[in-house]
């Protein structure tokens, strides 16, 4: 098969760069300051990558995407993946959900067989008391639970909207929300920024149609 490119900017070494770098508008605090400190160190990552290696301008400009073969490396990692994957154990739906999503951006179809099994992978991730678990038999989890929705929403097919079990995934929603209005990541669980993003992304498996997000 002939091999597919696709050029891209980086836009790291573009002259705007440096305008999407953080601005604290003057108000310094701890996250502010961590900030800087990441953004600086990154910058001597591509200072060192631009001085210590001889490679074209254009290159820089105008990187080449190898299409065809992110698009094998990519099908080939929804089949398997190597030992070194174990430490994400726990955030199976999670894989699933950053290959489907590479492929969307690279224009691929999934072929069919492959994306049922999928479906059938992320069913058995889904918990009896609704919500999916980071795999099967894990605990309900807000994390992985974004991840699988978005993962069966990529796929589209009656196969993987059917697999959300909608009201299950409602009281799932319910039972991680706090009287404050905030949510837990799980029953038991820690608060944090993340809940808010998550729990939004009910209306898009379907979950409004129950009942409206806003009466969470």
């Amino acid at each position: 098969m002939e091999e597919t490119f696709t050029t891209l900017s980086q836009r790291y070494f573009g002259e705007k760069h440096n305008l999407e770098l953080f601005k604290d508008d003057n108000v310094e605090t701890v996250t502010s300051v961590q900030q800087k400190k990441v953004e600086e160190t990154i910058q001597e990552v591509i200072r060192a990558q631009w001085l210590n290696h001889s490679i074209p301008q254009a290159v820089f400009s105008s990187p080449t995407l190898l299409q065809q073969q992110h698009y094998v490396y990519l099908k080939k990692g929804l089949q398997n993946l190597s030992d070194s994957y174990e430490c994400l154990d726990a955030s199976r739906p999670w894989l699933c959900y950053w290959i489907l999503h590479s492929l969307e951006l690279l224009n691929e179809h999934v072929p069919t067989p492959l994306s049922s099994d999928v479906c059938k992978f992320l069913a058995r991730c889904q918990s009896p008391t609704g919500g999916f678990g980071g795999g099967p038999g894990q605990q309900a989890h807000l994390a992985p639970t974004y991840a699988a929705v978005n993962a069966l929403c990529i796929i589209g097919t009656q196969e993987a909207y059917n697999i959300i079990d909608r009201e299950k995934l409602l009281d799932f929603l319910f039972s991680v929300k706090q009287p404050d209005g905030s949510f837990v990541m799980h029953v038991g669980g820690e608060v944090d920024i993340r809940c808010v993003r998550v729990t939004d992304e009910a209306p898009s498996s379907g979950v409004r149609t129950v009942l409206p997000l806003w009466h969470l």
